[in-house]
Formats: C-alpha cells, structure tokens, sequence
C-alpha cells in the first residue's frame, strides 16, 4: 500500500516538472501562431439554393448575419474577409431582391484591412452593386450609391492612370444623374448635380446641360432648382433651351400665379386652370381646335384658350413662344 502511494506521489511530481518546464515554450510558440485564413464551408451558389429546401430568404438572413458578425471579428483581428465574395455570391443567389447586402456592397469589399489586392475588391464590389442595380433598377439610392463608387472611390484603389480610371468616372457621373433623375430628395439631387461638373471636365457640355435640364424638370425643391438654373445659365452661353425646358419654366410661372400656397406637384394633378367663359359651350372637334365649327363671330365652339389637359396648355404655350421669338 505505502509502496503504491509513493510511486502516484513520484507520478504526480514528474508531470508537475515535466508541465513546468515546457509550458513556456508551448506559452511563446501560442503567441507567435496566428490564424490566417479560413476555409469557404458551402457549397457552389446552385447547389446551395437547392439544399435551402425552399427556405432562400431565410438562409440568406442567416448567412447575412454571419457576414456582419465575421467582418467585425476580422476587422479585430485586423485582417482581410477573404471569402466574403464568396458569400455575397451565395446571399445573391439565395435571395436577389434582398437590397441590404446590396447598400453596403461597397464598404464591407473596398474597407478591408491588409487586403491583398484592393483592385480586386473593388471590382467586385462593383459588380455586386451592379447586380443590385439590375434588380432595383429605380432605386434612386443603389443608383447613388453605385454613382459615388465609382466616380471617386472605387478609383483609389485601381491602378493610378490608367483607362479604366476614366471609365468608371464616366460610368460614375451616368449613375450619379441617373439617381438625380429618380429621386425628389433635395440631397440626392445635390449630390447628383455634381455629375454635371464631372460631364463638363470630360467634355461633355451638351450632356451636362441635356442632364440639369432634366433634373430642373423633376425637382421639387426651389433651392434646388434655382441652384440648377445658375448651373445652366453659366453653362449654356448663349446656347437656345430645349423645349421640354421652356415648358417647365412656363409651368413654374403659372405655379406661381394660380397656385403659390401650395406645392408644385399639385398643380400638375389639379390639370391647368380653366376659364368658364372661354370653356363654355360645346366641344367642336377637340381642344384648341381651328377647325369649321371655330370660325365665325357666332360660333358655339370653345375658345381656343380653354385648357381641357395639359397637352392643351404645352401646344398653346409653344405656340406663344413661338409668336414671340
């Protein structure tokens, strides 16, 4: 009995020893290990929406989840999100119209620490946001969104002065007007005016006006606009508006005069104002019309200033225009 306890006591102290004396160098071999990358564990996007059994928008939820939680993680450990490509891959394919991976495409693939190859994740954020824009086609804010990337972001990370630099900013400024164009956010629209400056510094001074002329048209905003009526005024020297432009500045003035009180839009559903005098009686053969049953002192058509639509008021107001000029 006394021998058996000497030999667990002799036992004891041995592993002690033997613990204590490699424990520093495991200690300092720990410390100097570090994860480096990690292995894709899903299958190829086909695959994987098939093995979802019909549950594609709640896998794609969960694998979102993950995404965020990892990229912190990583951003901890301060290094790159490798397989994150491969997951946007997987969560569009689970679930096109999910739009929030789309609305920070660009931020979690460009904003990597010790990325690799930047280059290389700028064109994917790219492409992702594209896929976003093709599902979310009038979405003014991915519209914004892709614009902003590639006119001066995603451009810092592609090699300096080369022709995909200029590329993507001509891509850039069509994205930043088309957002301009979709929006009635005083913001977004700021922040698409910019596109004109953009168009003017690659040449293209018949474009910018063609683009801030449209977005005179849309713009709800008076700051807005105004500010967009400074742009074309310096830009259009001497240069003759387009129609669709004279037509808006028609209409802002009859705004103004019938109804101020009220936003510009809703003019535009109320129809032109109508006088009683001059709509009174019966329709001849249309609106405005010059016909037979128009002429003469004692005709019981409607006069040719009685507004029925607005199709009416643009024919006439360019019909005064052209009187004028």
């Amino acid at each position: 009995m006394m021998k058996g306890w000497i030999v667990a006591v002799l036992a004891t102290a041995i592993s002690v020893a033997t613990i204590a004396g490699t424990r520093p160098t495991l200690w300092s071999t720990a410390n100097k290990v570090k994860e480096s990358s990690n292995v894709y564990p899903l299958p190829p996007p086909n695959v994987l929406v098939a093995a979802s059994f019909g549950y594609r928008a709640a896998l794609a939820d969960y694998l979102w989840a993950h995404v965020l939680v990892t990229q912190g993680l990583r951003m901890s450990e301060k290094r790159a999100f490798s397989e994150l490509p491969q997951y946007y891959e997987a969560i569009n394919a689970l679930d096109p119209r999910f739009r929030e991976p789309y609305r920070l495409a660009d931020s979690l693939l460009t904003l990597q620490i010790n990325d690799p190859d930047r280059a290389a994740s700028a064109r994917e954020a790219r492409r992702v946001l594209e896929r976003g824009i093709a599902e979310f086609p009038y979405d003014s804010e991915l519209h914004l969104i892709y614009g902003q990337f590639l006119a001066y972001l995603g451009p810092g990370d592609l090699p300096e002065g080369s022709d995909e630099v200029a590329q993507w900013q001509a891509a850039g400024a069509q994205a930043l007007i088309r957002a301009g164009e979709l929006s009635s956010d005083e913001a977004t629209a700021f922040k698409a005016i910019s596109a004109a400056s953009m168009l003017v510094r690659q040449g293209e001074q018949d474009a910018a006006i063609s683009f801030l002329e449209r977005l005179y048209m849309v713009a709800d905003d008076e700051e807005v606009r105004e500010d967009v009526g400074r742009r074309l005024s310096n830009l259009r020297m001497g240069k003759q508006a387009s129609l669709d432009y004279e037509l808006s500045k028609e209409f802002d003035s009859l705004w103004r005069s019938e109804l101020p009180f009220a936003p510009r839009a809703w003019l535009s559903l109320l129809g032109p104002p109508r006088d009683g005098w001059k709509c009174s009686g019966p329709m001849s053969s249309g609106p405005m019309s010059s016909g037979p049953m128009s002429s003469g002192p004692m005709s019981n058509s409607r006069d040719s200033t009685c507004f029925v639509d607005w199709q009416s008021w643009s024919r006439h107001a360019l019909r005064q225009r052209g009187a004028t000029e």
